[in-house]
């Protein structure tokens, strides 16, 4: 989750936002990104982009594309911590015996619903999978065998895929990691979040400091392919304890580092207990500083900020997150889970008896169901590729988009990002030179700059979408 910072009169603002990422829990992004950045246009238009008349032929929207990555949903979790929003599904800390006869019929429900979906012909194999949670590690490799097999044989895998997998510190030890690399899964996502250990008791992770260095020690051991979260803007947390906590991460060597900004959300402990902008929560400008400070000790050690929240080391950018970045289709699976199939972004229940009934009734998509929305429209595809797209430092291709779009569309997107300024917003010609107009013809890629625009990158889009209304 993120927060996006306004400036305003030379001062900043850190401004709440309920966007959820998608980058790795497969959450609805349109349903849940879009309808608040909409909802935050509209106020400043006093008109829904939904309303916006683009002149468009039937033949620019781009053809079905058919998915090759995958994203299963693996619920259980010791505890439900105190900031998380997610379908999780506490086991507590001990009588694992009996969950695992709970994840085993989970996991069976899950296969039926892979086994219940339809291919169609000429489809790519899978070339991403992601296991995410929850705490998927918390799941015996034996049941996570059966669910890539399931995969594999209704899907086929490619051979190069990446295969990640979300672990926790505390939550496996030497012989569940080999098992877990031996069954194909060669990336781990390490949910660290932090490295002050009163900063884990705040959050009520069920992993100490202690904990987080003997998963270390295992997964650098392993030379598996491997990222490592972090979170900023926690209570009591200050520019020098968030600082120290990215040392200690570089210095983990980590092939990949996500950072995610502390999102306050109503549902959680956290929401009934803090404010967003006060203490103990950092101040906006603290917030925000803590977001360049991230983006400046990274990029100095060699991290690539490729995504507002994502930095990796060169060859190593999680393949399935660009696949929702660059607002490709994906399939997902299990409770909760959101997919991208056809234009159509459904998210599945998200309790385990309405799941469970939902596959034994054939895992249907209906037409009417408030879970599903069809995103086959011109004006859906023009503000996907936008609000994805400006995410990544890649920018936006504008060669690619004006095909796509038309010229009319692709010059007010171009005018739009030019009156932010340099020092938001970046355009280059086909030899990557910076280009200090708005001339469209010579404009190859446009991108936020990086923190400054990045750090605002939700109100551009929301100015962007106005723009086009």
């Amino acid at each position: 989750k993120f927060s996006h910072v306004i400036f305003n009169q030379n001062q900043c603002r850190l401004e709440s936002s309920s966007f959820h990422l998608a980058l790795k829990k497969s959450l609805p992004l349109s349903h849940t990104v879009r309808r608040e950045i909409l909802r935050v246009s509209s106020l400043g238009s006093r008109r829904s982009c939904r309303s916006c008349t683009l002149t468009i032929s039937a033949s620019q929207i781009s053809p079905h594309v058919h998915p090759s990555a995958a994203y299963i949903h693996l619920p259980f979790c010791r505890r439900k911590c105190h900031y998380c929003d997610f379908a999780i599904i506490a086991t507590g800390e001990r009588n694992q015996g009996h969950w695992e006869e709970n994840m085993q019929r989970y996991v069976q429900t899950v296969i039926q619903e892979i086994q219940q979906t339809k291919v169609p012909p000429g489809s790519p194999p899978l070339s991403s999978v992601f296991l995410g949670g929850g705490t998927p590690s918390l799941v015996p490799p034996h049941l996570v065998a059966l669910l890539l097999e399931a995969l594999a044989q209704t899907f086929r895998m490619a051979p190069d895929a990446e295969i990640s997998m979300e672990m926790d510190p505390g939550t496996f030890d030497r012989a569940q990691l080999d098992a877990t690399l031996a069954l194909g899964v060669n990336r781990v996502s390490l949910g660290v979040q932090s490295f002050d250990q009163a900063a884990l008791d705040v959050c009520g992770r069920s992993h100490g400091v202690e904990q987080v260095r003997e998963a270390l020690g295992l997964v650098t051991r392993s030379r598996a392919n491997w990222s490592l979260d972090l979170i900023s803007s926690l209570p009591h947390q200050t520019v020098e304890t968030w600082r120290d906590s990215l040392r200690q991460a570089i210095e983990a060597n980590p092939h990949h580092i996500s950072i995610y900004d502390l999102q306050i959300e109503s549902s959680t402990a956290f929401g009934r207990r803090y404010t967003p902008g006060t203490a103990p929560l950092p101040t906006d400008s603290e917030a925000a500083e803590m977001y360049s400070l991230a983006s400046s000790m990274l990029t100095h050690a060699g991290y690539d900020h490729y995504e507002v929240s994502n930095y990796a080391k060169e060859g190593f950018q999680c393949k399935h997150n660009l696949v929702y970045w660059r607002n490709q289709p994906y399939y997902a699976f299990g409770m909760a889970a959101a997919s991208y199939v056809d234009r159509v972004r459904f998210t599945r229940p998200n309790k385990m008896g309405k799941y469970t009934e939902w596959v034994h009734n054939g895992a249907t998509v209906a037409e009417d169901d408030v879970q599903r929305e069809d995103s086959s429209s011109q004006e859906d595809e023009i503000l996907d590729t936008l609000m994805l797209g400006l995410r990544l430092a890649e920018g936006l291709d504008v060669e690619q988009f004006e095909n796509k779009f038309g010229d009319q569309v692709t010059r007010t997107v171009i005018d739009s990002l030019a009156a932010k300024g340099p020092r938001l917003v970046t355009m280059l010609d086909a030899h990557d030179v910076e280009v200090q107009n708005s001339d469209v013809k010579r404009i190859k890629k446009v991108r936020l700059t990086d923190p400054d625009g990045f750090l605002i990158s939700n109100d551009i889009i929301s100015t962007l979408f106005v723009d086009l209304s």
